[in-house]
């Protein structure tokens, strides 16, 4: 089956959305599929495309297209990829599957679908409201494409909107993220995302580390993200901008809490990839984090960075709690394998490919 995924413009930096894409891809090309990703920079006929931020991308979009394959993530050598400045339906290559990923692309490639009789699909992997208005963004879900979502809580907002949906929930690569040592074994660390993102709520991260640093000076207290050292952070923070794969694993297995304070995710990729080290999670209470953490997490509130201290401080006062919810959550996330993940997604494409989507 040729498949042609279509992605938002190339990024410099790792982004969680972009892995699980490269990572279908790598699997597809190893079960033979003919797969091709595009990285479109800017759209025709939507909001995207105008004025000097449209600019600012495409230059960027220009200088990076000798280079269209990611520097941050491996493409297997099957997988082409191509970085387009300005997308138009004659940048898309032939396939049988056309797959959109985000409220840029789906227009798109719905326009492709339609012209050339192909299947079209729109592979959903949040609620972008930072990205598009209300109407755009739900505008995009009644497309004529067959619609996956990552996570329950998505499926939920095509009930809302009246759309069909197929779930097919993401999964870690338990081979890079193996599970380190038994909480007992671990220093009294903490470990937390931070980011240029309002909705990662690195002002929270702050507030909870300054109650650690002040009332607990012992535990270590870390951070990672590609950002650089945000400055809201208390000074015993040590902070790692952009760490490999490798050293990711590494702080994963040095935390014995991993907190996760978002306002939102789709699916989140770094409390599941710490669950799956056999670090405990203390989290906001949100769908993408509930997806696969509900009952084997500790969650607080949205906001409630009292409550996340709690919860934290609790874990780190008791071992033997702590390594219970640790062993919890790492049962369930490994439970399920990119290849199952994989084997879920290509059977929602075939299907595509032999149902016609009427909305």
């Amino acid at each position: 089956m040729r498949i042609c995924f279509v992605l938002p413009g190339p990024s410099r930096h790792p982004i969680g959305g972009y892995k699980v894409v490269y990572q279908y891809a790598n699997l597809f090309a190893r079960r033979g599929e003919d797969v091709t990703i595009v990285h479109a920079a800017l759209h025709q006929g939507g909001m995207w495309g105008r004025g000097r931020d449209a600019r600012t991308v495409y230059g960027f979009a220009r200088g990076v297209v000798a280079r269209s394959r990611p520097t941050w993530y491996s493409l297997d050598a099957p997988v082409r990829s191509r970085v387009v400045g300005f997308a138009r339906p004659r940048t898309i290559p032939p396939a049988e599957v056309v797959v959109a990923t985000s409220v840029r692309t789906a227009p798109l490639v719905a326009q492709v679908a339609a012209m050339r009789g192909v299947a079209g699909a729109y592979f959903i992997q949040g609620l972008e409201s930072w990205d598009a208005p209300t109407h755009v963004l739900e505008d995009t879900w009644r497309l004529p494409l067959a619609k996956v979502v990552i996570a329950p809580w998505l499926a939920d907002v095509g009930e809302t909107l009246g759309v069909d949906t197929t779930v097919v929930s993401n999964a870690i690569d338990l081979d890079r993220f193996v599970e380190g040592p038994a909480i007992d074994e671990r220093p009294h660390a903490v470990l937390a995302l931070v980011s240029d993102q309002a909705i990662k709520r690195t002002d929270l991260v702050a507030k909870v580390y300054d109650v650690l640093a002040r009332d607990h000076p012992s535990v270590e207290l870390l951070t990672f993200g590609t950002c650089a050292r945000p400055a809201c952070l208390p000074g015993s923070v040590r902070h790692v901008q952009g760490p490999a794969p490798d050293e990711l694993a590494a702080m994963y297995h040095r935390a014995r809490v991993y907190l996760c304070t978002s306002d939102h995710e789709g699916w989140g990729l770094p409390p599941a990839e710490a669950m799956a080290c056999g670090a405990a999670v203390v989290s906001t209470e949100i769908g993408g984090v509930m997806a696969y953490a509900q009952g084997v997490a500790a969650f607080a509130p949205p906001g409630d960075w009292t409550g996340l201290a709690e919860h934290v401080v609790r874990l780190l006062g008791d071992a033997r709690a702590c390594a219970a919810v640790a062993e919890r959550g790492t049962e369930r996330i490994r439970s399920r394998s990119l290849e199952d993940a994989a084997d879920e997604l290509l059977s929602a494409l075939r299907r595509a490919l032999r149902t016609p989507t009427d909305a």
